[in-house]
């Protein structure tokens, strides 16, 4: 069965389209606007790239976008082996459901068919949907093939790879909307000594960020070290 989870997580601007670099996925951001804001004739979109690509942050920054407009969302992540049931009347009030790394239904038809239940009811109730994964729907081994044709109507978007200049852009992007500069020795020590992975790259930057404001210190190089 699918794991029912409304927002597992507390909205806010640090999840925001704001926060989102977005050198190279121009395109899919003004797909997601229009389809938030009600300017796209399908209202479900598919978007998918690797771990630490920025998908969940994305669904993030969608729920977040209706938050402030005071309307209803819903977030589903799947995780592997999900078991609690999942309440259709949950989403009887949702503008927008976002269900994240559907690539973990594989093998699970009842899942499938719980989401595929999800996806219609969104649709007749004139709502939106944005679902996110490891790889594309074509590439998914759904035992509901009706289940990947549905995923697959409204587009299919590439999470496109940050090369490591556009990290280091966006390492120095996300700090200024933290509030503070990383000198480019910094960023080089960090790209040099630490793992290159952005969702790693991120997480150091909020200890960054944390750890230097509660023990007021610069952000220098050997304050980097004591991090990592």
């Amino acid at each position: 069965m699918v794991e029912q989870a409304i927002l597992p997580f507390s909205v806010s601007d640090e999840t925001s389209f704001n926060s989102f670099f977005r050198q190279g996925n121009e395109a899919l951001l003004q797909e997601l606007f229009c389809v938030l804001d009600g300017n796209r004739a399908k209202r479900v979109i598919y978007l998918w790239g690797e771990q630490g690509s920025g998908k969940t942050h994305l669904l993030n920054a969608c729920c977040y976008h209706l938050e402030l407009r005071s309307q209803g969302y819903l977030y589903l992540p799947i995780e592997p082996g999900s078991g609690r049931v999942f309440d259709l009347g949950q989403v009887q009030d949702c503008a927008l459901v976002c269900v994240d790394d559907v690539q973990n239904l594989v093998g699970n038809q009842v899942a499938q068919e719980a989401i595929f239940s999800l996806y219609e009811k969104v649709m007749s109730q004139w709502g939106a949907m944005i679902v996110s994964g490891t790889l594309p729907p074509a590439a998914i081994n759904f035992e509901l093939r009706d289940l990947q044709s549905r995923l697959m109507s409204g587009g299919v978007f590439a999470l496109q790879k940050l090369t490591d200049d556009a990290k280091v852009a966006a390492l120095k992007f996300r700090a200024q909307k933290r509030g503070f500069d990383l000198e480019d020795r910094v960023v080089d020590f960090i790209m040099t000594h630490y793992d290159r992975n952005t969702s790693a790259l991120f997480a150091l930057l909020e200890r960054i960020d944390r750890t230097s404001l509660a023990e007021h210190r610069k952000i220098t190089v050997p304050f980097i070290k004591t991090l990592l």
